[in-house]
């Protein structure tokens, strides 16, 4: 996965006052970071879920959001974050299909969250949503699910698609069922039947996260008895004292010879 760009940029600044917001106030200008995708991009195994993160959580930030200064500049900047990652995503090995497909859902789960707000229906985001702006269309809330069900019919090929679609379901994106009267039970089983797709993508659960005794060192790779240093001259004394004694031994038993050979002359 290409890693994201490293040079530094203020356009993105507007984005990170809804990223906090939020949580007790706008920071003053000179406290906000400058890009939001260098704290929240990841090292995900699925690309268009990591380039598009930073965006996700934009979403969920608005979403709580009641007002926002300068909408136009917000607009500006989620467009130019969009393109950012549509062009980072065109160096990888993604068909053009993919990337229409994920630039499509990218663009009507921003304008969804942002159109739902008390201030997103009478910004310019009403006249000039995302989905306009990328794709030349108004309204996609139906096409979002007839692209799922079209690619649920490929789910190996479109795997990574599937995945960033069931993402946005599960961060909140109804569509065309905000407006139904069962469109809860709708979108749950939606969500239902798309994670079991994308498990089964995945294969059986592991029965144990780790192998323990793969890490155990097999045992003629154990460390050998490690001998004090003074051992060599131990073993050399007792060596030099057995040769003294078998020395001393046979030096007495020759002399006990010459003795008994001595005084076997003198008796005579």
């Amino acid at each position: 996965m290409q890693s994201p760009p490293a040079a530094p940029s203020n356009r993105f600044e507007h984005i990170e006052q809804a990223n906090t917001g939020w949580h007790g106030g706008r920071r003053a200008r000179s406290h906000v970071i400058d890009r939001i995708d260098f704290e929240l991009r990841g090292s995900s195994y699925n690309p268009l879920t990591d380039a598009s993160m930073p965006l996700l959580g934009l979403v969920i930030r608005l979403r709580h959001s009641h007002s926002f200064d300068d909408i136009a500049q917000l607009h500006g900047d989620v467009k130019l974050q969009i393109t950012a990652i549509l062009q980072e995503l065109g160096q990888l090995h993604y068909d053009p299909t993919t990337l229409s497909a994920f630039s499509y859902c990218l663009c009507v789960f921003v304008d969804e969250a942002v159109l739902t707000t008390p201030w997103g229906q009478q910004s310019v985001w009403g006249s000039d949503p995302m989905l306009s702006c990328l794709h030349n269309e108004t309204w996609g809330g139906a096409k979002f699910f007839a692209l799922l069900d079209r690619m649920l019919l490929e789910p190996s090929k479109y795997a990574d698609v599937l995945l960033f679609m069931y993402l946005c379901l599960c961060l909140g994106y109804k569509g065309q069922y905000a407006i139904q009267a069962d469109g809860s039970n709708t979108l749950q089983a939606l969500i239902s039947r798309l994670q079991h797709t994308l498990r089964a993508l995945r294969g059986p659960l592991p029965e144990q996260l780790t192998k323990p005794l793969d890490n155990l060192a097999p045992r003629h790779y154990r460390m050998n008895r490690q001998w004090p240093w003074w051992t060599p001259w131990v073993v050399l004394c007792g060596v030099c004292t057995a040769v003294y004694g078998v020395l001393s031994w046979r030096l007495q038993r020759s002399t006990q010879e010459v003795l008994q050979a001595l005084s076997d002359i003198l008796v005579r």
